[in-house]
């Protein structure tokens, strides 16, 4: 298993006088990468080593390289059941399963006068994923905490109609808050489940949880430049809402994981 970690810190500024803005400040995003063996045949008590039917052949090595050959291989082809997979045939060498993350540095999340939503112009953090793994990978995100802090006050995680089921954005006029949204233009782009536009109304959006919420899945391997997966942040204070002066913040927490 491979790890690599981030963080990245969400910070709101409100302004009780009429001026609210909004900034994530030092977005480091938190990746971890898992990584796991695609092919072989081992456990903690016995491995599988390959071997051949064939007129000759067997292995060569020297002090720094090993191979194998086989001469006349008469049975070519691949075998599985739901707990193991074999290849029969020409030599596979094992290839261990890679995955990697790389995202945008900062988001700065436009402003708020007073009341309303915040612009959603440069509200957004492209991630690039690459991996090899044929089965592909999935992406999680969470917060903790759900709610944006400033001392006791918050700004609460969006609630959705219908817990963990993305929503055109509504936010009732006496509160305040703030939620996620993936990109239309993102290499997996789900419009069917994110909606078909980056925008309150034609997007959909999720509160990001305090628990790891699946926002991606690709059940293949990427190409060599990888996948671009775009993360929308938004946020508003309702027409009759009460909202303290203060930075507000938390931490979010995007995984990636091989299948």
């Amino acid at each position: 298993m491979k790890v690599s970690v981030s963080k990245f810190l969400i910070s709101l500024f409100f302004d009780l006088v009429g001026y609210i803005y909004m900034q994530f400040l030092s977005l480091f995003l938190l990746f971890i990468m898992f990584s796991h063996p695609v092919f072989g045949a081992a456990s903690e008590n016995y491995a599988i080593s390959s071997d051949v039917i064939g007129s000759g052949g067997g292995y060569g090595s020297s002090e720094n390289y090993a191979s194998g050959d086989t001469l006349g291989e008469s049975v070519v082809g691949d075998g599985t059941s739901e707990t193991y997979s074999g290849w029969q045939g020409f030599w596979t060498p094992d290839i261990e399963a890679t995955i990697s993350v790389a995202c945008d540095a900062s988001v700065i999340m436009g402003p708020i006068l007073g009341t309303g939503q915040s612009s959603l112009v440069a509200n957004s953090a492209t991630c690039t994923v690459i991996t090899n793994n044929p089965n592909g990978y999935q992406l999680d995100w969470k917060s903790d905490p759900e709610d944006m802090t400033s001392g006791a006050d918050v700004i609460s995680a969006y609630t959705p109609g219908v817990a963990g089921t993305p929503e055109t954005w509504s936010v009732s006029d006496s509160v305040a808050e703030w939620g996620g949204h993936l990109g239309s233009l993102s290499t997996t782009a789900d419009t069917g489940t994110w909606g078909s536009a980056d925008s309150y109304i034609g997007g959909k959006w999720l509160n990001i949880s305090g628990i790891n919420t699946q926002i991606v899945q690709r059940n293949s391997a990427t190409s060599l430049s990888g996948d671009e997966e775009i993360l929308w942040f938004g946020a508003e204070v309702g027409s009759n809402a009460f909202q303290p002066t203060g930075t507000y913040t938390t931490d979010v927490t995007v995984t990636a994981v091989t299948l």
